[in-house]
């Protein structure tokens, strides 16, 4: 990892970079620019503006957004979903700037930007010295809240799924300029395992569908989920506690990131059961997190894709 956090400036010292490479990088860093440096209430106007153009004109993933509020929902009336789904079109854009923004509120720690909650949960487990997991999920303006409480708590590690090389290099400098370590989500055990050593923060996202080889399934706004099962199997070896990160912004456009009790541990009959349910467990947290603030999460994509065998 970059320790300045500014590898994504730094392209004329990657000689590997093709001229097409190097245009999309420099494409990439004027609109981050851009985005960076807008006033707020023209960011706001942009994302109700383009949120509303992808929800009814561009209709992408508009049939997922409108099935998966269906299924959590059920008691909503069609045009109430239509609403929440435009809603959460607005928010998502809206992310996509405060994303870009992040490298403006490193000098200042996010003190403006961020409320943190719940620190004395988090101590609690620090202090048992074998590292932590955090388990959340795309709630609110995650990426923002987690830059925030990498920049404050220090230590902090988040296990990611790659993107092309071009944009991957372009959000890794982003998320890693807060003090943020990069785990990349393939072959992670052992990063995983080499950050709980020193007693660091590993933040897994586990709110989105998983292949039944790597997942169980559990309950998830009342149809099974296929999620996956490694953060219980990790947890379970390693000894580190777990506690739960809920990400939202307020009305007054604060974020909050509010740390939440370590889960309890309780042991099933055998070790496949226990993996089963504390994978329940975490997946619940984030339902009833979601609840909360059904407008700010990530309803475009498939969770419900995997199915149990023979439905």
């Amino acid at each position: 990892m970059n320790p300045t956090g500014l590898g994504w400036w730094s392209l004329a010292s990657k000689p590997e970079v093709i001229p097409s490479d190097a245009l999309a990088t420099a494409t990439l860093r004027l609109a981050s620019l851009s985005m960076r440096f807008l006033p707020e209430f023209f960011v706001r106007i942009l994302a109700v503006t383009f949120g509303a153009f992808w929800f009814n004109l561009v209709r992408y993933r508009r049939g997922v957004i409108l099935s998966n509020l269906a299924q959590a929902f059920p008691a909503k009336t069609h045009k109430e979903r239509c609403r929440l789904g435009q809603a959460a079109c607005v928010h998502l854009i809206r992310t996509v700037f405060e994303f870009h923004r992040i490298p403006r509120n490193i000098r200042s720690c996010f003190e403006r930007v961020v409320r943190i909650e719940g620190i004395e949960h988090y101590e609690a487990a620090k202090n048992r010295g074998k590292g932590i997991f955090v388990v959340s999920g795309h709630l609110g303006s995650f990426e923002l809240g987690i830059a925030a409480a990498a920049c404050r708590l220090s230590s902090f590690s988040v296990i990611v799924k790659r993107f092309p090389d071009t944009i991957d290099r372009h959000i890794a400098g982003i998320r890693s300029s807060s003090g943020l370590e990069i785990i990349p989500a393939h072959g992670a055990i052992k990063a995983v395992l080499e950050a709980l050593k020193y007693n660091r923060t590993v933040v897994v996202v586990l709110d989105q569908n998983s292949t039944a080889r790597k997942g169980v399934f559990v309950d998830f706004f009342g149809r099974p989920a296929c999620t996956m099962a490694g953060l219980a199997i990790l947890a379970l070896r390693t000894g580190a506690p777990v506690i739960g990160a809920s990400v939202w912004r307020e009305h007054n456009g604060v974020h909050v990131v509010r740390f939440h009790p370590e889960f309890p541990r309780e042991r099933k009959a055998s070790r496949d059961e226990t993996v089963q349910h504390l994978t329940q467990l975490y997946t619940s947290f984030i339902e009833r997190a979601i609840r909360l603030h059904p407008e700010q999460w990530f309803w475009p994509h498939k969770r419900f894709k995997t199915r149990p065998p023979g439905e």
